[in-house]
């Protein structure tokens, strides 16, 4: 890294990076009063999309000079189209379909109904993605999160493992990057969320 414009585009790639792991990242908290009624998990449970929904995250990375502080919010929503902002800068569009929420632009989907441990789909970019886990419990700084559900995401250049907690949406994701002149590890854990 000589030149300002190198460690601008590993920039932009973890940015990249770190919101792909936020839209790709289920659990229920020990906070009850936040739960909005059990039942079945989908994956419009697992990531509640609603206009004004917000959530932050404490990021540990092993590349200097990264933010430690992750915001996402739902900054529009248009009938089943979802425009997610991430530290008011990059944004990803998702779509709300009656078989989970569809991720145009890599061709495939962030979660997919029906959730079960073991159940897999493909992207376009080639990835896969699985749910690992249906019972994941995730202790954050604010609370402990149980009955989570584990989505990974990976291909030959990343594997993203995203725990969603019913009803809140990400509370833990973590990526590992291994792309020419950009490997890195970073963990992102929930702060503080306002959900609808």
């Amino acid at each position: 890294m000589t030149d300002g414009s190198s460690s601008k585009g590993i920039g932009r790639s973890i940015r990249l990076a770190g919101f792909l792991a936020i839209a790709v990242a289920a659990c229920g908290g020990e906070a009850q009063s936040r739960r909005r009624g059990g039942g079945r998990l989908t994956a419009a449970r697992l990531y509640p999309l609603k206009a004004g929904n917000a959530w932050s995250y404490d990021v540990e990375i092993d590349v200097p000079g990264t933010p430690d502080l992750l915001t996402v919010r739902v900054a529009e929503v248009e009938g089943r189209r979802v425009v997610l902002l991430r530290d008011n800068a990059d944004s990803v569009i998702l779509e709300v379909r009656r078989d989970g929420l569809y991720w145009p632009g890599k061709g495939g989907y962030l979660i997919k109904d029906p959730i079960a441990e073991g159940a897999g789909w493909g992207l376009r970019s080639g990835s896969r993605s699985r749910v690992t886990s249906i019972s994941k419990t995730v202790e954050t700084a604010g609370e402990t999160f149980r009955g989570c559900v584990e989505v990974v995401l990976e291909s030959e250049e990343q594997r993203v493992r995203t725990v969603y907690a019913p009803d809140v949406g990400p509370v833990e994701i973590e990526e590992i990057v291994r792309i020419p002149d950009l490997s890195y590890h970073r963990t992102s854990k929930l702060r503080g969320y306002m959900v609808e």
